[in-house]
């Protein structure tokens, strides 16, 4: 299990921002969609 503290520092603005320039908008909400079951976790 990881907090929440953790989460946001593996999951940054920066890793957003990157996945939406490589992805697209569907990389983006694959990133959102692991940053929100890493906060639920």
């Amino acid at each position: 299990m990881r907090d929440k503290g953790t989460a946001f520092e593996k999951v940054s603005i920066e890793d957003f921002l990157f996945g939406y320039l490589i992805g697209g908008e569907k990389g983006f909400l694959d990133k959102f969609d692991l940053f929100i079951e890493m906060i639920v976790d």
